[in-house]
């Protein structure tokens, strides 16, 4: 599975401000706000979070197509 110009400006988004990256992905949800507290406790949660949910996104969408 192939990046897209929309990944690669989600991901760099992400890096730079982590809730702003979950936003584009989940919307404004509890994910959004559990997203804020661990980037104010430290950037590294907040990214890893956003990682996780990617991932778990990314797998869903393959499997539906599977």
């Amino acid at each position: 599975m192939a990046f897209t110009t929309s990944d690669i400006c989600k991901i760099i988004v992400a890096v730079i401000l982590p809730p702003l990256g979950v936003f584009f992905e989940r919307g404004c949800t509890c994910d959004l706000l559990i997203n804020i507290g661990l980037t104010c406790l430290g950037f590294i949660p907040g990214i890893s979070k956003l990682f996780m949910l990617s991932l778990l996104i990314i797998r869903c969408i393959h499997h539906s197509f599977i």
